[in-house]
């Protein structure tokens, strides 16, 4: 049998066939990587997985809620997944939470469109890249269904030469306006 130096492959006879093997020091060391490499692996995996599974129970808690009839506490629940999503600056349970609030603010406030506006508003100023765009989407969709609701108010309203930061204040023009404005800016980003 023939040997090489111990940093070289070593050559040796089998079955009347040539075969490479590595010394076993080599071998032991390119092992370990490979191991941390899987182990990191799994540990990120399960780490999305974990964090899936936190806003799904959150998920289930306001489906729970909301199927009892119990709005206020599912609220509650939808500002705990809300903060959570911000946190992590995930951008799926941010707009979830935004629609889910949508909902129960639809239950349990009299004026509800009014409401949902200017919550969205709020939203919108302090929203990053991915959510802005479907904030500014969801605006302008309420600001055409505040219109549609209030039609006859828009009709007898004179034309205004500044746009007041109430909208309900607002003149037919200055209201498409502003959903137009909406879906262009939701369109350019």
């Amino acid at each position: 049998m023939e040997s090489a130096p111990a940093l070289h492959p070593v050559v040796i006879k089998c079955n009347k066939l040539y075969c490479l093997r590595k010394p076993l020091h080599m071998t032991a060391l390119s092992f370990k990587p490979t191991r941390y490499l899987l182990i990191f692996c799994f540990l990120f995996l399960y780490q999305i997985a974990f964090g899936q599974n936190r806003y799904n129970a959150i998920s289930f808690r306001i489906d729970s809620f909301a199927s009892v009839g119990m709005p206020k506490s599912a609220l509650l629940q939808v500002d705990n997944l809300e903060n959570l999503a911000r946190k992590d600056k995930n951008a799926p349970q941010q707009i979830k939470a935004v629609i889910y609030r949508m909902t129960f603010q639809s239950y349990l406030e009299e004026n509800a469109l009014q409401a949902i506006i200017s919550r969205l508003r709020l939203d919108i100023r302090g929203a990053g890249y991915p959510v802005r765009p479907v904030l500014q989407s969801l605006l302008a969709d309420m600001y055409w269904k505040y219109y549609q609701q209030k039609r006859y108010k828009f009709t007898q309203r004179s034309h205004t030469l500044k746009k007041d930061t109430d909208f309900t204040n607002w003149d037919l023009q200055t209201i498409i306006t502003e959903c137009s404005d909406l879906y262009k800016q939701f369109l350019a980003d």
